[in-house]
Formats: structure tokens, C-alpha cells, sequence
């Protein structure tokens, strides 16, 4: 009975010792995952410790967390915006936010200076205009154009990032509104929405795009929101801001009788202004 005692004791020992090892060990390996940025909490955190956590695992430098800081400071719901499902990688920090009741790809990207930092949304669905800003003379008329995609993006200076120094994380949401391949993202200060539709869809248009030589049906457009506006639609309140839209039509080569094409490409651009 001594001996079947001691021989119970000596198991239940060791049973304790391997599964309190095994828990050291999971509890590690956890730990350098989550140091390495190998995977992000599904759970909503703030986007500012998201900065500081990419650059602790090397996914951001302090440059570019530095001017991406300087983004955030510039409207006070930045910093504390919840953000989940996070990635980073090459000074890009993605992942998903929610406001104005649509659910929304953010993008924080900063190549290590004020002309190279921006902060986008993606919106998961299309959104319509009058969702987002309070009704304004003729905005119904932008809700009136079928957009294929949309990105909402913000700045605090002018600025220009060329597709390649954009990592694949960022590429996968800017890539569409700019047509792909060799493309230079351009941000103007402030608020602005970019988006595209296709003329192609009606065949009218689309036909007679091709008659003119033209390259594409796709039209791309920017669309400038005037204001400080970029708190009142992350708290949810729609701003009444002015909004200058310009869309570059696509690009074609006339031909005169279906014979002679001129040696150079056309391009026009409409612009219109909404404002209360």
C-alpha cells in the first residue's frame, strides 16, 4: 500500500510538472508570435498602440511612426480609433474599423515623412454621399453615379507615394482607384474621396468610346471635402462640408474616318462644386 501510494504520488507529480511545462511553453510561443507581428488580436485596440507595437516588431521605423503620429494628432479621434483584425508590414498598418454605421478597411501608411504619410478607409460596401454629409445643394447627384470602389483618404500636407514603395498590404486596398501596375498616389491636404465607375455599362456610352479611340471606359474621380470634417464622421455626425469633384474621362486617340489616327492621346476632365 506504501509502495501504490507513493507510486499514485510520484505520477500525479509528474502529470503536475509536464502540463505546467507545456503551459510555459504555449504561453511563450504566444508571446514571440504576437512580438514578431505574426498575428494581431481579432479584438478592437487603439490605432495608436498599433503604431508603437509595429515598431517594436519591426514592421514600422521610428520615422515613419514618428509622421504617422503627426497624422493623428491631427484629428482627436485618431489615436484612439478601435481597430481590429490588424496586419502590418513595411511601414503600413491595416485592418478594420467601423463608423457611420459601415464597416470600413483602414490603411495608415507612412514612407518616413510628411509628404509620404496618409491614413485611408476603404468602405466594405459603396456608400452613398447623403450617408456621410448632410444634404447640400446637388450632392443628390453624385448618390445618381454607380461607383465600383471608393477609398477615403486623409493628410496633413500634399501628398505623393509611387506604387512601388507601397508594401502588398496597402496595394491591396489603393490598387483599384488608381488602375494597378506603375501608378503614383497622389493626396491633396485634407479630406478627399477617391473613387471610379465604368461608362462602359451602358452600352451607348461604351460604344461610343470606343467609336472616339478610346483606351478604357473607366472614369476616376476626386472628390476634395473642404473642412475639418474628418472628426464629425468618426464620431458619427455628419459634417455639411464643400465638395469639389473632378473626374477624368478616359483617354482616347481620335481617328478621322476610321482611318487616320492623330498621333497623340486626348483626355477631358469635368469639375463641379457643391457647397451649402
Amino acid at each position: 500500500m506504501t509502495d501504490l501510494g507513493l507510486g499514485i504520488k510520484y505520477r500525479i507529480g509528474a502529470e503536475m510538472t509536464f502540463t505546467s511545462f507545456r503551459t510555459s511553453l504555449i504561453t511563450a510561443a504566444f508571446s514571440a508570435a504576437m512580438a514578431f507581428g505574426i498575428f494581431s488580436p481579432s479584438h478592437a485596440v487603439n490605432l495608436q498602440d498599433e503604431v508603437d507595437k509595429a515598431v517594436a516588431a519591426g514592421a514600422m521605423k521610428a520615422a515613419q511612426s514618428s509622421a504617422l503620429k503627426n497624422v493623428l494628432r491631427a484629428a482627436r479621434k485618431l489615436p484612439g480609433l478601435k481597430i481590429s483584425n490588424v496586419k502590418a508590414s513595411g511601414g503600413a498598418i491595416t485592418g478594420d474599423v467601423r463608423f457611420l454605421n459601415i464597416n470600413w478597411n483602414l490603411l495608415a501608411y507612412s514612407g518616413g515623412g510628411a509628404q509620404s504619410t496618409f491614413i485611408a478607409f476603404g468602405p466594405k460596401r459603396i456608400f452613398k454621399f447623403k450617408d456621410l454629409f448632410r444634404k447640400a445643394p446637388g450632392i443628390e447627384l453624385l448618390d445618381t453615379i454607380k461607383f465600383d470602389d471608393q477609398l477615403l483618404a486623409f493628410a496633413v500636407g500634399d501628398v505623393e507615394v509611387e506604387a512601388e514603395d507601397l508594401p502588398a498590404n496597402a496595394r491591396a486596398i489603393t490598387d483599384k482607384l488608381f488602375g494597378g501596375g506603375d501608378y503614383t498616389m497622389a493626396v491633396p491636404q485634407g479630406l478627399t474621396n477617391f473613387a471610379s465607375f465604368n461608362l462602359g455599362n451602358a452600352k451607348p456610352l461604351h460604344d461610343a468610346i470606343k467609336f472616339l479611340g478610346g483606351k478604357s471606359t473607366k472614369v476616376y474621380t476626386t472628390v476634395s471635402i473642404i473642412g475639418n470634417v474628418l472628426d464629425n464622421l468618426l464620431e458619427g455626425s455628419p459634417p455639411a462640408p464643400e465638395i469639389v469633384m473632378r473626374a477624368d474621362l478616359p483617354k482616347f486617340r481620335p481617328k478621322i474616318g476610321n482611318k487616320i489616327k492623330l498621333p497623340a492621346d486626348m483626355q477631358f476632365s469635368l469639375l463641379a462644386t457643391l457647397s451649402l
